[in-house]
C-alpha cells in the first residue's frame, strides 16, 4: 500500500517534535497520537477532532497536517485532504511522502469538483456523477504533476507517484509517458494491481493484445487476495480480444473466485465467452446470475445478458 512508506517516516518525525520542550508542542503531540490512534481503529470522525486540536495548538506540527490529510481522504473529501497535505508539504517540502500525496490528493480534488460542477449543471447529487461522465480532459492537472514529479524527483521507488502522474499523461493523451509511468509504478511496487490494470488496459487500447496479456498475467501472478479479481479481468479481456475464449474463460473465473463472486463484469463477460463457445447450459447459468446480481448502473450489459438467454432459450426450443 502506499501508506506503508511513511510508517518510519511518522516515528521518526514524532521523535523531531518530542524533542521541542515547549507546553503547546507537547500538547500537540498527544492529541496526534489519539489520532493517530483513532485512524488506526478506523474511527475517522474522533482522528479528525483529535488531529484539528493537535495542528491548533501547534501549527506547524506537519506530522499532524498530513495525518489530518489521511483522515479527510479516508472520509473521502478532497478538499480538505488536499488542504492538510499543502500545509504538511509547506513546513517539510523536501519530504517525498508529503509531495506525493499532496499531489494524489490535488488530483481527486480535481476531478471531484469536474464532477460536483457536472452535477450542479444536471441538478443531481454528485454521488450520482462518475468519474467517467466527465471530461477529464478539461481538467488542468498541472499542480497535481509538479508535486508528483517532485516526489519522483526525491524518490523515484514510490509508486503511488508514478501510478496517478500515469493517470494524468493517460488522461492528457500521452500513451507512452503514461505507459512509462505505469511501468515505474509497477517496479516501485509489483504486489499493487492498479498499475497492472492501467498498463494492460493501455496496451488492449493500442490493439497491443500480446503486451496486455503479458502485462495482465503478471499481475496475476504478483497480486494477492481479492485485489487479484481486476486483474484477472483485464486478462480475460485480453484473451477475449485475442479470440483465446477458454483461456477468457479460465482468467474471467479467476476473477469470480478472488472477489467472492461480487465481480459482475467478470460473471457477464464469462457467460458471453461460454455462449460464443456453445456451452449454453454454463453460459445461461452466468448470465442469469448476473442479471440477479448486477447493479443499475449496468443496464447496458443487463439488456445484452437478457437478449442472449432469450437466444439460448429459442435455441432449446
Amino acid at each position: 500500500m502506499i501508506r506503508t512508506a511513511s510508517v518510519a517516516l511518522s516515528f521518526a518525525l514524532v521523535g523531531m517534535l518530542a524533542g521541542c520542550p515547549n507546553t503547546e508542542r507537547n500538547e500537540s503531540i498527544e492529541h496526534m497520537n489519539k489520532g493517530r490512534a483513532a485512524l488506526s481503529a478506523q474511527s475517522i470522525e474522533t482522528a479528525i477532532v483529535e488531529l484539528t486540536e493537535a495542528v491548533r495548538l501547534y501549527p506547524k506540527n506537519h506530522l499532524a497536517e498530513y495525518q489530518l490529510g489521511t483522515a479527510f481522504d479516508k472520509r473521502n473529501s478532497p478538499n480538505e485532504a488536499a488542504l492538510h497535505y499543502g500545509k504538511a508539504v509547506q513546513e517539510l517540502p523536501e519530504n517525498v511522502v508529503y509531495n506525493m500525496f499532496y499531489g494524489i490528493a490535488l488530483y481527486k480534488q480535481a476531478v471531484f469538483q469536474a464532477r460536483d460542477g457536472e452535477a450542479k449543471k444536471q441538478g443531481k447529487k454528485i454521488d450520482q456523477i462518475a468519474e467517467s461522465d466527465v471530461d477529464l480532459r478539461a481538467i488542468n492537472f498541472d499542480e497535481a504533476s509538479k508535486y508528483l514529479q517532485q516526489a519522483i524527483k526525491l524518490d523515484g521507488t514510490l509508486w503511488g507517484s508514478h501510478y496517478y502522474l500515469g493517470r494524468i499523461y493517460r488522461i492528457q493523451d500521452k500513451p507512452q509517458l503514461a505507459a512509462q509511468e505505469f511501468t515505474a509504478a509497477i517496479q516501485g511496487d509489483p504486489r499493487e494491481q492498479a498499475p497492472y490494470v492501467a498498463l494492460a488496459e493501455l496496451y488492449r487500447k493500442w490493439d497491443y493484445t500480446d503486451q496486455a496479456i503479458q502485462v495482465a498475467a503478471q499481475g496475476s501472478a504478483n497480486v494477492l487476495g481479492n485485489a487479484r479479481s481486476e486483474v484477472n479481468y483485464v486478462l480475460g479481456m485480453a484473451y477475449f480480444d485475442k479470440k483465446k475464449l477458454d483461456d477468457a474463460v479460465d482468467a474471467f473465473g479467476k476473477a469470480i473466485e478472488d472477489s467472492g463472486r461480487q465481480n459482475h463484469k467478470a460473471l457477464f463477460q464469462r457467460g458471453l465467452a461460454l455462449f460464443v463457445l456453445g456451452k449454453s447450459k454454463e453460459a445461461k447459468k452466468d448470465l442469469e446470475e448476473y442479471s440477479k446480481t448486477a447493479g443499475e448502473s449496468e443496464q447496458f450489459n443487463k439488456s445484452m445478458a437478457n437478449k442472449v438467454l432469450l437466444d439460448i432459450a429459442a435455441k432449446q426450443i
